[in-house]
């Protein structure tokens, strides 16, 4: 699993995302971690292909429970 910050400097998570994909073929699943609660952030996630989001803040459980989620 790959924990992916939304919102970083330089090259954002999405941008990180399909790099990670396309330039090293990378097929593990990746959850987002965000602060943004908006709707529309969480369309894309989804539709770019990531597994989930994390909204922060966030307690262990959460991390947990969303990261055995998506290993199911």
């Amino acid at each position: 699993i790959v924990l992916l910050d939304i919102h970083m400097p330089e090259m954002n998570g999405y941008e990180t995302f399909k790099a990670l994909e396309s330039k090293f073929g990378m097929k593990c699943p990746v959850l987002a971690l965000t602060a943004d609660t908006y709707e529309e952030t969480r369309k894309q996630i989804e539709q770019i292909g990531m597994r989930g989001a994390v909204i922060k803040p966030y307690s262990p459980k959460e991390l947990k429970n969303a990261m055995e989620a998506v290993l199911k």
